[in-house]
């Protein structure tokens, strides 16, 4: 299987900020990580979904890998990062070589450009 693209993981990471004014501050953000899956992406829908695996999952992309160990917890804490673009994962089927995961192009992303 041809995998040429580096799909990213997003982690939540505590912040810390100190103000001389008011204190310190704590709070949650969003983070790419370095770390990454090789992988093939193509564009997907809720129709297709429905039509080849038999799901209602809202997807706007499908993403083919080799199994990670993050997919081993829960998918809905998982979020990807691809070309500055973030996903949401929503559906995964695993098969002896590989992995499709259904995802969703999520829009509150940060870019890098910000």
């Amino acid at each position: 299987m041809r995998l040429p693209k580096k799909v990213y993981f997003i982690e939540k990471v505590e912040v810390v900020i100190q103000d001389p004014d008011w204190g310190e501050s704590v709070y949650t953000d969003w983070q790419v990580t370095d770390d990454y899956f090789k992988a093939e992406i193509e564009p997907f829908s809720q129709k297709l979904a429905l039509d080849r695996y038999g799901i209602a999952v809202d997807a706007t992309n499908r993403i083919f890998c080799k199994h990670h160990q993050k997919f081993d917890g829960n998918l809905e804490d998982i979020q990807l990062s691809y070309e500055n673009k973030w996903y949401d994962l929503k559906e995964m089927t695993t098969y002896d070589r590989h992995c499709e995961l259904l995802v969703k192009r999520n829009f509150n992303e940060r870019s890098d450009e910000d």
